[in-house]
């Protein structure tokens, strides 16, 4: 496992935290994957992480948001704030760009 630092601002957080690990825990197909909160934040539970954040793709290229990826971030911010984890963000990645759900106060409110 890697740790690095940052120190630079942006996405509406700021980015001193300490970076853990990554994982990939679900793979999906080429329109949906299934997603358990509760998986997503087992890594952050065993290594007493403070916060997380989230990523994914979307192989059609199109980072938009869509509705299910909305209620999936609702979801874990919600599991998060019983867990005491924040979740910094949630990101789409899509062709050679992203979209921060946070940015765009989708989920998060």
């Amino acid at each position: 496992m890697e740790t690095c630092k940052s120190g630079s601002e942006g996405g509406g957080w700021k980015r001193t935290e300490t970076y853990l690990a990554s994982r990939l825990p679900y793979h999906g197909s080429v329109n949906s994957s299934q997603v358990r909160v509760g998986e997503l934040f087992k890594p952050a539970v065993q290594r007493m992480a403070p916060a997380i954040i989230a990523l994914h793709n979307h192989p059609s290229q199109d980072p938009t948001p869509s509705p299910d990826d909305v209620a999936v971030t609702r979801a874990m911010v919600q599991a998060g704030k019983l867990l005491d984890i924040q979740l910094l963000d949630h990101l789409i990645i899509g062709g050679n760009r992203f979209v921060s759900l946070k940015e765009r106060g989708l989920g998060f409110s």
